[in-house]
Order: structure tokens, then sequence, then C-alpha cells
């Protein structure tokens, strides 16, 4: 049996139209996770906040990239300073898109609702 030891790669590009840039966090992104209901994204991020972002209609690329779009800021540090302990590492919706669990180096669990109330 022969083994082929050539590797071929294909080079994908994709066109920066069909990118969106969502601008808020002021420190890395570790985790992100789409909403079941579709049109909510959750990021996690060093800056000890997650945020909920609204994202209804793709076409309208142009008012995203303005900065028009709806977004959430969860914030993991209330009354202590922030630091790596607050790094919100992951994120989770529950099956209904109801509810967001995030995760972070504090050592707990907090769940929001979608519209970024604590429980």
């Amino acid at each position: 049996m022969d083994i082929s030891t050539i590797i071929t790669s294909q080079v994908c590009g994709i066109p920066s139209s069909d990118v969106i840039t969502l601008e808020g966090h002021t420190s890395e992104v570790f985790t992100c996770a789409w909403s079941p209901a579709g049109s909510l994204l959750a990021s996690g991020s060093a800056d000890a906040t997650a945020r909920i972002w609204t994202v209804v209609d793709w076409t309208s690329r142009s008012s995203l990239q303005n900065g028009s779009s709806k977004v959430l800021v969860l914030n993991h540090v209330k009354g202590k300073k922030k630091g790596k302990s607050n790094d919100v590492t992951t994120v989770d919706w529950n099956g209904e898109g109801t509810l967001l669990a995030t995760g972070s180096y504090d050592g707990q669990t907090r769940i929001w609702s979608s519209d970024g109330n604590l429980f």
C-alpha cells in the first residue's frame, strides 16, 4: 500500500464584505456562543465582562459596523478590582436561548437572562 506524504492546501478567502467586527471588549475574547434563537451572540472576555450582542439582520452590515447593534454588558466585577480571576472564559446558552451561563476564573458560574439580568 502506497501512502502519499504530499499535503495539499487550499486557500479559502472570505471577502471583507462578509465580515462583521463587533467592538466593545477591552481585552482578549476567549469564547463566543450563538443562542439557539439565532439572533443573539454571547462573548466572554478577559475584561471581566460577558456581552450579549443582538444581530438580527445580517444584511444591514453597515449599521452593525457603525456601532448601532444592541449589546448588553454583563459585568462580573461589582465592588472588587478587576483582575485575572475575573476573566470570563466560558459562555453557553440553555436549549431555548432564554438563559446564559457564564464561567470565570473567580470560581463562580453566573446565570443571566437573555435581557442581561443576573439570577
